[in-house]
Order: C-alpha cells, then structure tokens, then sequence
C-alpha cells in the first residue's frame, strides 16, 4: 500500500497524544560494563515510548477519554453505525491474515493494517470505491491506534538518541505499523535522524513480528559482515523477554532489559522459551544505560 497520504499524522498526534508518565516496576537494575559493543538496536513500544497498552495494535477498549466513533465523526465527518462491531471485523481480519501467513510458513505473522481496515470498511461501506476506502483506511487505522494506546517519549529517549548520535550506530528492531515511525518522528523531532534507514527493521514492512529471528537477523546483516562475524558488538535495548532479549540473544547480540514502566515490562515468567535466558543488563531508565555503554555522566 502507498505510504504517499494526505492525512496530517502531526494534527492527530497532537490532539490525541498527552503526557504519560512511567509507573515504577520493582524490577532491581544491572548495570554491568558494555562499552565494547558500537551499535545500538532498539525496540519502539515499552522502550523508547511509553504505552499504555504495552504494544502496538493491541485492540481494546477506548483509553484515551473518547470513543473511537465520535473521534472519527469528528476528524473525518464520517458516521460508523452503532450496530457495527468494528472491533470484532478488525480481530477477525487479523486473525484470518494470521492464518494464511501461517499457513504459508510463517512462524510469527504480521498484519498491514491499512490493509486489515480496507477489508472491514469495504464490509460496512460496500458503495466506497477501492481508492476512497484506502484513503479512509489509513486515518481510521491511525484513529483507532491512538484510541487504544496513549503513547508518549520515555523520559531520557531523546537525550540518549542524542548521546548515541556520532558514537553508535543505531537502529531499530520493532512490532510497528505504518503509524509507528511518523509517531516517532512527530515525538523525537531531528533526534530521529540518529536512525540509519537500513537498521530500522519495522515487522509490518516484512509480514513477520517479534520474536522471529529473522528481523534481527535483517538488521546485523544491514550492519554488515563485521557484525555478522562479531554479533556482541550490537546492543539490543527491549523490554520484553521473549520478543525482544530472547530473540537478539539468539544469534549472539548483546542484550539490555529495560524496566522502566510496570505497563509494558515483559518478564514472561511462564514462558518455557525464557527459562535460562538473561540479559547482559537491566536498566530503569536511559540515564543508567548511558552509564553502563560509558556515555553518560
């Protein structure tokens, strides 16, 4: 699908993106000696942007002090019937992409929602022409996001982005959707330069989520073949256990876990897949982390 669009991601981000502070974990820090490795990989939700959903495309209740409807009534002049499940056809639509992509091989699917909210209007509007439901998809799937999940800068991600600049080379291995870097841009101004376009690794763009290997992979072989050879060289920064330290720490990254808000600490305590894995450290906050990779005060 297009990314060419005439919405204005920077109008909706505004109103509908309010500060958020992160809620304390309990969760003790480990802040060992990491100055050997020269790049840097982070994850986006729960790491360098506080969620309160704990992830991107979590389909749930409205959070964000109004409906989902009147936000679209509002911003788009567009009625959506009350009768109408509209969170239910978007699930359904997830889940039979889901299905096909498995089907096909792939262990961890990812949706592209544009796509997911073209079929659910195409169901609800069947008078809409394709290129008009595209357009009308792409704000609704916006929309409904920020409806979802508030989501805000962690406090001290732009400050280390701007520490790393220079120093690191950094980039990016994300659960994301379309949404996910025009949000980052929006928050993180000229600090998102910091990223090299080849090391952002973003799940919609490659049909696959965390906690496939396959997208990491995608990033060390993007750094090129030191990286490869040398993986402990690459520092990944996430705050899942699964998802993110798990999945880096199998092909030889370095990994830190950051527990820095209660609501999107994955610790996976159940999950068989993270019973003998550790991260190399454990931060609370960006000033630790500083710290430990020898940039910070």
């Amino acid at each position: 699908m297009s990314t060419v669009s005439s919405v204005d991601y920077g109008r909706h981000f505004c109103r509908y993106c309010s500060p958020l502070e992160p809620e304390p974990t309990g969760v003790p820090a480990l802040l060992p000696d990491l100055n050997t490795v020269d790049a840097v990989l982070f994850d986006v939700y729960g790491t360098l942007v506080i969620s309160s959903s704990g992830d991107v495309g979590t389909v749930m209740e409205d959070t964000a002090g109004d409906t989902f409807r009147s936000m679209v009534l509002r911003e788009m002049d567009l009625l959506i019937p009350e009768d109408v499940p509209v969170d239910e056809l978007v699930k359904e639509e997830i889940l039979k992409d889901h299905r096909q992509k498995k089907a096909g091989g792939t262990l961890h699917p990812e949706v592209e929602i544009r796509s997911i909210w073209k079929r659910v209007l195409g169901k609800i509007y069947t008078d809409i022409s394709s290129a008009k439901l595209s357009t009308l998809a792409e704000e609704l799937a916006l929309l409904h996001e920020l409806s979802r999940n508030r989501v805000w800068p962690m406090p001290g991600s732009r400050d280390v982005l701007e520490l790393l600049r220079g120093r690191f080379r950094i980039g990016v291995v994300s659960n994301a959707q379309f949404y996910t870097p025009l949000m980052m841009k929006h928050f993180f101004g000229e600090s998102f330069s910091v990223f090299e376009d080849k090391l952002c690794i973003w799940s919609y763009c490659e049909d696959m989520a965390k906690p496939d290997p396959a997208l990491f992979k995608k990033a060390l072989v993007n750094l090129g073949g030191e990286y490869l050879a040398h993986p402990s060289r690459v520092l990944y920064v996430g705050n899942d256990m699964l998802n993110d330290i798990a999945a880096a720490s199998s092909l030889g990254m370095r990994t830190l876990l950051f527990a820095g808000d209660r609501r999107s600490l994955r610790m996976r305590n159940s999950e068989p897949r993270v019973l003998h894995i550790q991260p190399d450290g454990i931060v609370k906050d960006f000033n630790q982390m500083a710290k430990i990779l020898g940039i910070g005060e």
